[in-house]
């Protein structure tokens, strides 16, 4: 294993944020560049990397290294999902065994449904979206980067500043009547410091059936965009 990393202008990487960047070995010269610049203009951390990814290691130094880590981000690609690798059957396992976030970055279209048969029931991220109402790829990776590299007491400080949490359900095909809506109620004074949770949310990496649950759980109200595509 050679590992290397990459921060903003060659800094030091001493006490910054790890994140580990892997994926299949066939894949990763085309994206990686992309990713690691897109990662690194919005937050000032240390991305790793295997020089060699598809060289043998020894896996109790491979593991040593990645315990170290705070966010792995995986292009998720069909040679990813189809084709054995280090990342898919010893890096990826390992991160959800020992709890530490991971980002998945769709690489191409109509993988989704194979990505959560395979992987499992993870939010991902997609540069292709072709939606135009969904939220832009680069708010969702700061959104994403921001709550898992700034840690939790940060994230439970900037919770308590809201007085409540309304929880919005939607068809996603009605996006724009749910953005209608979240617009009406904090139009009104009264709700102005409430939080409006929907699917946008969801952070890459965990469980989406767990966190709708727990962000049901913690809601004050619950609100339904009722229109023909409901029913």
């Amino acid at each position: 294993m050679k590992l290397a990393y990459r921060t903003r202008g060659s800094a030091t990487p001493q006490g910054k944020p790890r994140v580990y960047l892997t994926g299949h070995p066939a894949d990763l010269p085309a994206c990686s560049e992309e990713i690691m610049m897109d990662i690194l203009n919005i937050q000032n951390c240390a991305i790793y990397y295997d020089r060699e990814p598809d060289a043998a290691c020894q896996e109790e130094e491979l593991l040593q290294e990645l315990e170290q880590m705070q966010l792995f981000v995986i292009p998720v690609t069909s040679r990813f999902l189809y084709q054995p690798s280090r990342a898919r059957d010893v890096e990826f396992p390992f991160a959800v065994e020992r709890h530490i976030p991971v980002l998945p970055l769709m690489q191409e279209q109509g993988l989704e449904a194979e990505f959560n048969k395979i992987c499992g029931d993870l939010q991902m991220l997609n540069r292709l979206d072709p939606d135009p109402t969904a939220l832009p790829y680069a708010e969702k990776l700061e959104k994403f980067l921001t709550s898992v590299l700034v840690g939790d007491e940060l994230a439970e400080k900037v919770r308590a500043v809201f007085d409540a949490y309304v929880f919005l359900s939607y068809r996603k095909k009605d996006r724009r009547y749910a953005q209608e809506l979240m617009r009406l109620i904090h139009k009104n004074k009264l709700c102005q410091d409430m939080a409006i949770w929907y699917d946008e949310f969801l952070v890459p990496g965990e469980n989406f059936n767990e966190a709708i649950a727990d962000a049901m759980n913690r809601c004050s109200l619950f609100t339904m965009v009722v229109t023909p595509n409901i029913v």
